[in-house]
């Protein structure tokens, strides 16, 4: 893979198919796989970590919840009424356009801890001018 080739989405337009239970066809399935590598790209950039193949389970479920969000509600409905119609979409505390949830940010940051392995220097009180190495 070059520099400016874009990796795979992390989830395929199949298993997102399979998620909101019904095909995608046409333009539906071209915004999808769109919206799969924006999220994959998100992940990634939140993960510090390419994977390119084989992908974390639970980083495949994230791109595809936050995928399902953005097909099913790309305006950000909120809140909708019938009687005396009403619509709320929420334009401050959700970002425009792909997000992870602070939930979905955790997890991946939690996916990529590596459990505290560190490097600890050590000095020894031990003085071996005077001895003579062979």
């Amino acid at each position: 893979m070059t520099e400016q080739d874009t990796p795979p989405p992390l989830a395929s337009v199949d298993a997102l198919e399979t998620l909101l239970g019904e095909p995608l066809t046409g333009r539906g399935r071209d915004r999808a796989a769109a919206v799969l590598d924006g999220v994959s790209a998100e992940v990634r950039a939140v993960a510090g970590r390419a994977w390119i193949t084989d992908p974390p389970p639970l980083a495949v479920s994230i791109v595809l919840r936050a995928t399902e969000r953005a097909i099913r509600n790309p305006q950000q409905l909120t809140t909708e009424r019938v009687g005396d119609y009403s619509r709320g979409f929420d334009t401050g505390t959700v970002p425009a356009g792909v997000w992870l949830t602070d939930g979905e940010t955790a997890a991946i940051a939690r996916l990529v801890d590596v459990g505290g392995i560190v490097s600890v220097a050590t000095v020894r009180d031990v003085d071996v001018s005077d001895h003579e190495w062979s």
